[in-house]
């Protein structure tokens, strides 16, 4: 089965934050229900088919297609599975994450992997690299 894709149609001019777009919250939904789902923005309403062309199935298995530093939470409060990011990442990439795992090619906003206080202990694993630099960035959640 093919990685469940979003590949961002255009750059928006608001923060899109995409905190509900992981397995946990995806299992059991089918394509139309996924891509209705609400997205919350600094401006206006969008859902996840307004930002996104949508293809694949496995939920489990998540691939993020030319996104960019206005694509906030990716990966937040992660439970399971696998998140690939083809762009950039905005602020708060895998806050609260638990389980799994998150591999950025391109750039990470600030606080990457972020644990709010009362968060407990976690076992994920984040890499997070810049196309063509030397740096690259791995976290442990």
């Amino acid at each position: 089965m093919s990685a469940l894709c979003f590949e961002l149609k255009r750059r928006t001019e608001q923060r899109l934050d995409l905190s509900p777009l992981v397995p946990a919250r995806l299992d059991g939904l089918n394509r139309k229900e996924i891509e209705s789902l609400s997205i919350a923005t600094t401006r206006e309403a969008l859902t996840v088919g307004d930002a996104f062309k949508v293809k694949g199935r496995d939920v489990q298995t998540l691939h993020f297609v030319g996104t960019d530093d206005r694509c906030d939470k990716i990966g937040a409060k992660l439970k399971g599975g696998e998140i690939v990011v083809e762009g950039d990442a905005g602020m708060l990439l895998g806050v609260q994450m638990k389980r799994g795992k998150i591999a950025v090619e391109g750039s990470a906003g600030v606080s990457v992997g972020a644990a709010w206080p009362a968060a407990k202990s976690a076992s994920g694993v984040m890499w997070a690299t810049r196309p063509a630099a030397s740096r690259s960035a791995r976290h442990s959640a």
